[in-house]
């Protein structure tokens, strides 16, 4: 490897070592030297001042959205809870909310969610100019139902498991997503991301640390097949947090409110900071 890093074939760039990190504003650097190198983004494809912003997925979509309206730009976001914010379970929402499929979603998503108004999620996904999607598991609960078939759900019940897909069906669960969004609203730029909050636990599952970084490798290798075929712009701002933290002399999750799943609020900032400084 050090003889293919130093071969002049290889562009500069190509052989990378992080250093300790020391301050947030080192972690700036390293953040930016990650996005910069990955985000394939086209000048018109870029988020403008009269853009609008449509987010939805996990509390990470709601940070992201956030921020771009401290910038000045129209956004705004609806979330489902980060341990049901599957591809499966957002694939049925929007079959819900666009198609009025009668699904499990239909019904159980008002319960948990008394706010979730379908109308205006429809009314701002067909508004947007930008369309970020967050994914943030790929745990999703089912039953057995009466004919042996698993029918999805979204709390646990009697004869409640968890399942997770394979590689493929997890893909077939975003080339749907995709493909919904593009008939909700076929000009929309679609950027995706893959939320860096850890599961708190998954049910059936020993060890949620392993669980969360099973769930996490298959998302993140399921996207790279639509990044590809450029369906969709890919922000590996998952990818640059958990690759540079273990490198970092701080914390960079759980000191603001003792949640250890939460990114802390400087550390939000500066990779925010660095990401808008690219696709903005």
């Amino acid at each position: 490897h050090v003889s293919i890093a130093l071969d002049e074939v290889v562009s500069l760039g190509a052989y990378y070592r992080v250093r300790v990190i020391q301050d947030v504003d080192q972690l700036g650097l390293e953040v930016f030297a990650v996005l910069s190198g990955e985000i394939e983004i086209l000048p018109s494809d870029r988020i403008t001042n009269d853009a609008n912003v449509f987010g939805f997925g996990s509390c990470f979509a709601v940070n992201f959205i956030n921020h771009l309206g401290r910038l000045g730009i129209a956004a705004s976001s609806s979330v489902l809870s980060e341990d049901i914010n599957s591809p499966r379970n957002n694939r049925h929402l929007l079959d819900w909310v666009l198609n009025g499929k009668v699904n499990y979603i239909a019904g159980q998503l008002p319960k948990l969610n008394p706010e979730f108004n379908p109308q205006d999620f429809v009314a701002r996904l067909k508004a947007a100019t930008h369309i970020v999607v967050t994914l943030g598991t790929i745990y999703f609960l089912s039953r057995v139902a009466d004919d042996g078939v698993a029918v999805p759900v979204m709390v646990p019940g009697k004869g409640g498991v968890t399942s997770a897909p394979t590689l493929d069906e997890l893909r077939e669960d975003i080339d749907q997503i995709l493909a919904l969004l593009r008939q909700a609203n076929p000009k929309a730029v679609i950027m995706m991301t893959v939320s860096p909050v850890p599961l708190r636990g998954v049910m059936h599952k020993a060890n949620p640390v392993v669980a969360n970084i099973f769930s996490k490798s298959m998302l993140r290798a399921a996207v790279e097949t639509f990044r590809r075929d450029r369906r969709c712009i890919y922000l590996p701002i998952y990818d640059a947090i958990t690759g540079l933290a273990p490198h970092s002399d701080f914390a960079t999750f759980g000191k603001d409110d003792g949640d250890f799943r939460h990114l802390n609020g400087l550390i939000m900032e500066t990779i925010m900071r660095q990401i808008t400084s690219i696709i903005v």
